[in-house]
């Protein structure tokens, strides 16, 4: 019986099922010992069951009139062990050779390291960004003078079309690195080559306030940037001076940006005066935030008049119909959005929400006594909502102060929140933001400037994620 059931065997020998993993094997194995009746491969020869069943497959291998020495059923083998195919040669699907297990066996064992060559975040260069790359390095190394050549030319030279040449050529004078003017030939200027030289690229965050009151250095998205940047080996500079908040901070400006070269220049809190003059200045630059109406620059900001329409939905939803919005005393390009959200939505009602402002600020006194006005009216409002969380903070003890609670009597809600809000009691609702989501794609946007690439002044817009917290409920007379 063994002898008959080795003979089935494509090597005729045990080293070639044992090298095979137990998984594997009834796969592998020929179909007259697939055909087994509820038997193993495990099993061979243990028990008249085995040998009835390795008896009845070489009964079938035989009145097929196929040999089962050296084929089973369908599939033929050679003395090697190697599955033939119809022209007599080796296929190549499966197993085959004793080489080609042991190598698949040899690296199934072989222990897997980890993923740590991981690429950096890229973006695909165009033909018009590799041809101002070339053309930037060739005048680094003074290969043209002072003069370039022609457009056919240098669109000859490079193998381009002549529209991706003068894109080049444009990014080259945005740069400050050449001259083009129409009908001469293009000039480069006497600090071209000192621009082309290698410069290590950095970026600048540039914040028209203090840094000690307003805590922007600890912003969450602003310290995600900066460890990302120093992986990436970019240099970070910081430059805090309330002065720039000014409604002419052009010689302040102009004073900062001069002697700096290969740097990004990020805006942050930035007032439209700020945003106007980077744009005029052609600079490479990224406001993290939103820009204000009619200036052109790329930005990256969670999607604020989404907030203002989804709170207007939350409150409407709920019974409200009389709202205060708390808005900073310098209301920045967000801000506005989110009370345009707010009120556009609040018109689409049939009964449209009676929106009031308040302002807070300049002072913490001014504050305290706008809101002791809100809450004395005949008909205070029924829920507030506060752009940023000190100022949500402040409100939420002044109403227990006077007497109210919250959500009963006041309902109360934040367009932004921190981590040290996050274990107050009652859990404020408000809307926090994908930091690592938002600090990724500011990152990939400023090293694609630093790269010397085309990025459109366009607004990136991320949604914020609700979080409801325990301070929205409907009004007492609901």
């Amino acid at each position: 019986m063994a002898d008959g059931l080795w003979s089935c065997c494509p090597s005729r020998n045990w080293e070639y099922w044992k090298m095979i993993r137990p998984e594997r094997r009834v796969r592998n194995a020929p179909s007259v010992l697939r055909g087994w009746s509820g038997v193993g491969l495990r099993s061979w020869g243990a028990g008249s069951a085995a040998g009835a069943g390795t008896a009845a497959g070489v009964a079938g291998a035989r009145s097929r009139g196929s040999n089962p020495a050296s084929s089973c059923g369908n599939m033929r083998w050679n003395d090697r062990g190697e599955v033939m195919g119809r022209n007599r040669r080796p296929a190549r699907r499966g197993l085959k050779s004793r080489q080609d297990i042991k190598k698949r066996d040899r690296l199934a064992r072989s222990p897997v390291k980890p993923d740590v060559g991981t690429f950096p975040e890229f973006r695909r260069a165009s033909v018009a960004d590799q041809a101002a790359a070339a053309l930037r390095e060739s005048i680094r190394q003074g290969v043209w003078g002072d003069l370039l050549p022609g457009e056919h030319e240098l669109a000859r030279r490079l193998n381009i079309s002549r529209p991706s040449l003068r894109a080049a050529l444009a990014r080259l004078a945005e740069d400050g690195v050449i001259e083009v003017h129409r009908g001469r030939r293009t000039r480069v200027r006497p600090t071209g080559r000192e621009r082309c030289e290698e410069v290590p690229p950095a970026v600048c965050l540039v914040v028209p306030a203090r840094r000690e009151p307003q805590g922007l250095a600890d912003h969450p998205v602003i310290t995600q940037m900066r460890a990302l940047f120093a992986v990436q080996g970019v240099g970070w500079e910081e430059v805090f001076d309330h002065a720039l908040a000014r409604r002419d901070p052009e010689v302040r400006l102009t004073h900062l940006v001069q002697n700096r070269r290969h740097v990004c220049w990020l805006l942050l809190s930035a007032s439209a005066s700020l945003q106007r003059w980077f744009e005029a200045s052609r600079l490479p630059t990224l406001v993290l935030g939103s820009c204000h109406e009619g200036i052109r620059l790329p930005s990256v900001d969670l999607n604020y008049y989404a907030i203002g329409w989804h709170a207007a939905g939350c409150l409407a939803k709920s019974g409200h119909r009389r709202v205060a919005v708390v808005l900073p005393h310098r209301a920045l390009a967000g801000d506005l959005a989110c009370l345009h959200g707010l009120v556009d939505y609040s018109r689409r009602l049939r009964e449209p929400i009676e929106v009031a402002e308040v302002i807070a600020g300049p002072t913490r006194a001014s504050f305290v006594a706008a809101l002791t006005r809100l809450l004395a009216r005949p008909e205070r409002p029924t829920a507030i909502f506060c752009i940023h969380v000190a100022e949500a903070l402040l409100v939420l003890a002044h109403v227990l102060r006077s007497g109210l609670r919250v959500p009963e009597d006041i309902s109360l809600l934040c367009r932004e929140t921190i981590p040290a809000v996050d274990a107050g009691l009652p859990e404020l609702t408000r809307y926090g933001r994908q930091v690592v989501r938002q600090a990724n794609l500011a990152v990939r946007i400023a090293r694609s400037m630093l790269a010397g690439q085309h990025v459109p002044a366009r607004a990136h817009m991320i949604m914020p994620t609700f979080l409801p917290g325990g301070t929205l409920a409907p009004p007492p007379s609901w």
